[in-house]
């Protein structure tokens, strides 16, 4: 069979399908010249199959992208894709969620049901939504994080929102201030641990009690809260073992300024006859953690109990 001429409806409808993942809708191959029952022909003999209602495919496209296009087209113009799919076409995810259904966050109500296509339901949250992924309406990175908080594993949540950090997809500032006010949303707990509520004076109190949780369950000595050394404070100090520990908030969060910095205190510290340990918010508040905080604690903190001389008891007089 000779290739279309470039003015043929095969040629229109491939050049239209290129530019959207291989998706067209029934109005484009209507447009480019076919009749509905043509259309219907094809369809049932699997040459152009159908995603959704009016919506079909290439047979040689068929790619996550082919899958997310089809389902905005499905949904209507002011639709975007959101959650797992959202995630992956951000590279968030290295997959989609399994093959269907496709979530897509409408505005608005009265929407009617599509097989295929999972529509979530949609809240603001004072920042963009939105923006177009290779010509996809597709769900902002603080979007996709917020959404997928309450859905995934905390690790995988950790990866997340780690990657979208480090490659300065986020401003963690920014993250704070969304979630910040959405404080009964679910899985914004999550996302405060994770980012240890943002600054050093937000996350200041609550890493000293989950310190302290940790030095109790250890029955290790207690140290000084909030000692003073020099111009330094530190978080947590054993005075006649030289000792000082510090908590970090999320570990993506210091910017490259404040990690040096943190090292020049840490290096003066040392330089004044103090040893420095530093945990992060997961090492003292995970349960999985945990164990190992405490077995390295215990490496330079005698117990409680270990300073006080034995009670000496008098010897009873002999029969």
């Amino acid at each position: 069979m000779p290739p279309p001429s470039s003015s043929s409806p095969d040629a229109v409808i491939e050049s239209i399908a290129r530019r959207q993942h291989g998706v067209v809708s029934i109005q484009q191959l209507l447009g480019a010249g076919l009749d509905r029952s043509l259309i219907h022909r094809r369809a049932r003999r699997g040459l152009l199959p159908r995603v959704h209602w009016g919506i079909y495919r290439l047979t040689h496209v068929n790619t996550p992208r082919t899958r997310a296009f089809a389902a905005h087209r499905a949904s209507g113009p002011d639709s975007f894709v959101s959650h797992f799919m959202a995630a992956f076409l951000r590279g968030l995810l290295p997959v989609p969620a399994p093959v269907s259904p496709v979530d897509v966050m409408m505005p608005g109500r009265g929407h009617r049901r599509i097989p295929g296509i999972r529509r979530r339901q949609h809240f603001s949250l004072g920042v963009p939504d939105h923006s177009l992924v290779d010509g996809i309406p597709t769900a902002s990175i603080i979007r996709i994080i917020v959404d997928l908080a309450p859905l995934v594993a905390f690790r995988t949540l950790e990866q997340i929102l780690g990657h979208a950090e480090r490659e300065g997809l986020v401003e963690v500032e920014e993250m704070i201030r969304v979630i910040s006010s959405l404080p009964h949303r679910r899985g914004v707990r999550r996302l405060g641990l994770l980012l240890g509520k943002g600054s050093r004076d937000l996350t200041r109190s609550e890493a000293e009690v989950q310190l302290t949780v940790v030095i109790d369950m250890a029955g290790l000595e207690k140290p000084t809260m909030n000692a003073r050394i020099g111009p330094f404070e530190v978080d947590a100090l054993w005075e006649d073992l030289r000792l000082i520990v510090e908590v970090d908030g999320y570990k993506y969060h210091s910017s490259r300024r404040s990690f040096e910095a943190d090292r020049k205190r840490d290096r003066e510290l040392t330089v004044r006859g103090y040893r420095v340990l530093r945990f992060t918010w997961k090492q003292v508040a995970h349960e999985d953690e945990i164990p190992r905080t405490i077995a390295l604690l215990a490496r330079f903190v005698p117990l409680a109990n270990e300073r006080f001389e034995p009670k000496k008891h008098k010897p009873r007089p002999a029969p």
